[in-house]
């Protein structure tokens, strides 16, 4: 998803600050002229709020999907599942070594979250200097 995600940011971006610059290049010398600077202004507009709102969207949507994962792993703690539940049925973990293994965990998805936001930042500012 991501991936097809950027590319269509990057191709309306590319396309945004083409129209952009060609309406700007425009004199107005005819009412056709003005009329097409018109619509290719509303168009970068239009065009320009859609990327913000998906970009929005694409951060909330691993803003969620990180807390998420950090709430099944708090509860898979408390109630020792999985990982959390230890090798030996009759030596459960602690609720110290339960809780380091949480923090280890939750440290390498805020970093993993970091990462993603990054990225995402990165994919617009790239996208800005390959189509300028």
């Amino acid at each position: 998803m991501h991936s097809r995600f950027s590319r269509g940011t990057q191709d309306w971006q590319s396309l945004s600050i083409i129209t952009s610059t060609l309406t700007a290049m425009n004199d107005g010398g005819s009412t056709a002229l003005r009329l097409g600077t018109a619509l290719l202004s509303g168009f970068v507009g239009i065009s320009a709020g859609v990327t913000g709102y998906f970009k929005f969207r694409e951060r909330g949507y691993n803003l969620q999907s990180t807390a998420d994962e950090i709430e099944k792993h708090y509860n898979a703690s408390q109630f020792m599942l999985d990982e959390y539940a230890g090798s030996d049925p009759n030596s459960p973990l602690s609720e110290d070594d339960r809780l380091r293994i949480f923090a280890r965990f939750v440290e390498r998805l805020k970093e993993e979250q970091r990462k993603r936001e990054l990225q995402l930042e990165q994919s617009s500012s790239a996208s800005e200097e390959h189509a300028g």
